[in-house]
């Protein structure tokens, strides 16, 4: 069951990730470096999400890439979590709320 679940999680991890990366071609008319941060959030997602499904294939037999794993994981929780307060999200997001991403570059 614990597998089942790791492997349901890492994959919507993955959907999540590709979703982030071709929203970026929706939000962004042009490219530019705000567009580029936005393409690396969805990028990362979709690689942590690789390591947790090599972790769950290969995990009992690469001792070293649980504890790359541990790592990524908590990097992106770190990264995700600090976004958020730098972002002043509250705990459940507004559906009301009206998207903060400005199309093209403001520079």
């Amino acid at each position: 069951m614990t597998r089942m679940l790791y492997a349901v999680v890492s994959w919507a991890l993955a959907a999540l990730g590709a979703l982030h990366m071709a929203a970026t071609f929706r939000f962004f008319d042009a490219p530019s470096t705000n567009a580029l941060w936005f393409f690396s959030g969805g990028a990362l997602m979709a690689l942590c999400a690789a390591v947790n499904l090599l972790n769950r294939a290969y995990g009992q037999s690469a001792s070293g890439l649980r504890s790359v794993c541990v790592v990524a994981n908590l990097l992106v929780t770190g990264i995700a979590v600090v976004g958020g307060i730098l972002g002043r999200a509250t705990a459940v997001e507004s559906t009301r709320q009206t998207p903060t991403i400005v199309r093209g570059d403001p520079t």
